[in-house]
């Protein structure tokens, strides 16, 4: 392999998260002599997606790794990348299932097919291994908006022809107690039960005015600093209305500055109708497919993929990365591209970490058994305002994400949950744990709770400027907004005068 590898390129890009695989896609699309490597034996770095048996060799490998502790060293000319050691934390799982029974869970199992009730104590965790090719997990789970830059990327690039994806039609809060269906379109204000006739009115009014906010008219005003919070306080809505508006349509939190609030809520209704009724969609087989679809076409316009094989070591002279050392071989690039998670350290003033917590559970049943099948958003704020709320995303079946009979959940949340509170708190409300089985809540057959963190200091003066770190899915956010941002940034700063993914190149036919 060695020996077939070209050791001059325009662009060397490690790791194969999204930031990076649409960096690479894009300046292969303009002709760039790209190299992408990862160290791992699959695509998508934290943005992967996993079926049962690779994902629980994932976490076993990741936990053993974070008990190594390595550092950076270094050297005359060459600087050692790190190895995610410090980026995921805090790893606890666990089963509450028997390994196998006396009884053929097959049977049972199979049962699910015709429509027949799901007994609590058919799965087992060996029924569930063999039908591990079932699951698709997703490390870093993500809803797009219909109207969204994202999908107006994958339009545009051609990528969407790579893609597949299913409309999300649960919006969903929980508010006093229960988990209620957010009204967000006409037909929805006027059919819910849950909301008065006063306040339907209420609601669609000021919906109609956040849609037509003139944000940039009002930048300098002395309410600038004002928050989306206290911008919808100041209409005196009902408790209820308020937070659909805060969590679940524009999805922020109290903190969120007045400008940034209503241009979320605008997307998001902007998002309504264009596939449906619902404004979000969620890729068919895990939110790595869109990874994968940058990969592929960085691949059609020449990139070279190299996985098992990442970046040892940084390359520099003077004041400029000339490549990188992948093993005993050198590789020169004009750039380079590598996560700041892998970046050495001494490319860093500090150590600032960004953290989401995550969680993910198998369970037997839906959340909102009253909802349609496929995907729900659930937003569980917490008591206390000051923390961010908890993000709920189940799947179904018919997400092709677990077999028939049971949902994946996944937790998110900006920032550390110490001892996962919040996690534990959200999860309690909604489902019962081993040692309770009742038909009205899902049982947890598998829990599993982590942080992902990333360093967020300054860059240090020795960082070479050709050398670009990548932010990895550190925060729980729609539509992938600040990872285009990065990527995009990064692509210009190498390439100041090219079109950023611009549409494909199309073959003539012989008519033509």
């Amino acid at each position: 392999m060695d020996e077939d590898l070209p050791t001059e390129y325009d662009l060397i890009v490690v790791g194969t998260g999204l930031v990076e695989s649409v960096v690479a896609a894009a300046a292969s699309r303009i002709g760039k002599k790209v190299l992408h490597l990862d160290a791992n034996s699959y695509y998508g770095h934290f943005w992967s997606t996993f079926n049962l048996d690779n994902f629980e060799q994932w976490i076993s490998i990741k936990n053993d790794e974070n008990r190594e502790d390595r550092s950076g060293d270094e050297h005359t000319n060459h600087f050692k990348t790190c190895k995610d050691v410090h980026s995921l934390i805090n790893v606890q799982w666990k089963w509450f299932l028997p390994e196998e029974t006396n009884e053929e869970p097959e049977t049972a199992a199979d049962n699910v097919n015709e429509g027949a009730e799901k007994n609590d104590y058919t799965w087992t965790h060996k029924g569930l291994k063999k039908r591990s090719q079932k699951f698709n997990i997703d490390l870093s789970p993500k809803i797009i908006l219909s109207k969204g830059p994202m999908v107006e990327l994958l339009i545009r690039s051609g990528v969407s022809r790579y893609t597949e994806f299913i409309s999300i039609h649960n919006v969903l809060l929980y508010i006093n107690s229960v988990i209620e269906a957010v009204p967000f379109s006409k037909s929805d204000v006027f059919s819910s039960r849950t909301v008065s006739v006063i306040d339907k009115r209420i609601l669609m009014k000021l919906l109609q005015e956040i849609q037509n906010f003139e944000v940039d008219s009002l930048e300098n005003t002395s309410s600038k600093d004002e928050t989306f919070y206290e911008y919808l306080r100041s209409f005196r809505i009902p408790e209820n209305i308020e937070k659909y508006i805060l969590y679940s349509i524009a999805g922020v939190s109290k903190e969120t500055s007045r400008n940034d609030g209503i241009k979320a809520a605008q997307l998001f209704l902007s998002s309504l109708g264009v596939y449906g009724n619902s404004p979000f969609l969620w890729p068919l087989y895990g939110s790595s497919e869109i990874v994968q679809a940058f990969c592929r076409l960085c691949a059609v316009y020449g990139g070279i993929y190299c996985l098992n094989r990442g970046a040892d070591e940084i390359l520099v002279e003077g004041d400029k990365c000339t490549g990188i050392l992948s093993g005993d071989k050198k590789l020169f690039a004009q750039n380079v591209v590598i996560p700041s998670s892998q970046a050495p350290y001494e490319f860093f003033t500090g150590k600032h970490l960004e953290t989401i917590s995550r969680g993910i559970l198998i369970t037997n049943k839906s959340l909102y058994s009253s909802g349609k099948k496929g995907a729900s958003l659930l937003q569980f704020p917490s008591e206390d305002p000051s923390i961010p709320p908890v993000s709920i995303i189940e799947l179904d079946s018919s997400t092709h994400s677990c077999p028939d009979g049971l949902c994946i959940v996944h937790l998110m949340k900006k920032g550390s949950d110490n001892d996962y509170k919040e996690f534990e708190t959200a999860v309690n409300s909604e489902c019962n744990d081993e040692t309770k089985i009742e038909n009205s809540k899902p049982t947890i057959l598998f829990k599993l709770f982590f942080m992902l963190s990333q360093n967020q200091s300054e860059y240090s003066s020795i960082k070479p400027k050709n050398l670009h770190l990548c932010s990895g899915p550190v925060q729980f956010e729609l539509d992938f907004i600040s990872s285009l941002k990065t990527a995009e940034g990064i692509f210009r700063e190498m390439y100041p005068d090219e079109e950023f993914l611009p549409a494909p190149i199309e073959t003539p036919t012989e008519e033509e």
